[in-house]
């Protein structure tokens, strides 16, 4: 009884620290810092992990919702989470909102053109993990006209063994 107890203080204690993070940062820093949230939530136990998890998507839409034209942060959002996209819904969604907001409406000169890069890698990824062939075929034959690429394109094609090069189906 006396562990659930002091459970209880901890995740009380997180939530009053999170959120006065959130009243004393600018949005950049509080998308890096719920960046980092994310990723220390793939590092600690059951049920903490949760928790962080939380704590990050919230900070990570938060700073979003504040400057929704601000590429940098939604590049930042977008790496963030896609660490989760193999099995999370809600981090597929995120990366494709991110990654085709930056590719159709953001500003890309914010971002060095090794971002890009992944952006494009990034979406064709999470495309084709969600069976959306077309479109993921469209951004990896976008990714292929990149110089450098070849990393990206590498990989694509270990994770899904079955793709195809122009003209050719999945």
């Amino acid at each position: 009884m006396d562990s659930k107890k002091n459970f209880r203080i901890v995740i009380i204690i997180l939530i009053v620290f999170s959120t006065s993070i959130f009243s004393k940062s600018n949005d950049l820093d509080s998308a890096k810092e719920g960046a980092l949230m994310l990723q220390k939530s793939m590092s600690v136990p059951f049920p903490v992990n949760i928790l962080y998890f939380y704590i990050g998507s919230l900070q990570l839409n938060n700073a979003v919702s504040a400057s929704p034209y601000n590429v940098r942060i939604r590049y930042i959002r977008m790496e963030a989470f896609f660490e989760f996209v193999d099995n999370n819904k809600m981090a597929q969604d995120v990366v494709l909102e991110d990654g085709e907001f930056i590719v159709i409406i953001g500003d890309k000169k914010v971002l060095e053109a090794q971002e890009i890069l992944k952006v494009y890698y990034m979406l064709t990824y999470t495309l084709l993990l969600k069976k959306d062939i077309v479109k993921g075929i469209y951004y990896y034959e976008k990714l292929k006209e990149f110089q450098n690429s070849n990393d990206y394109n590498d990989k694509l094609k270990e994770r899904f063994p079955n793709l195809k090069t122009t003209n050719t189906t999945y």
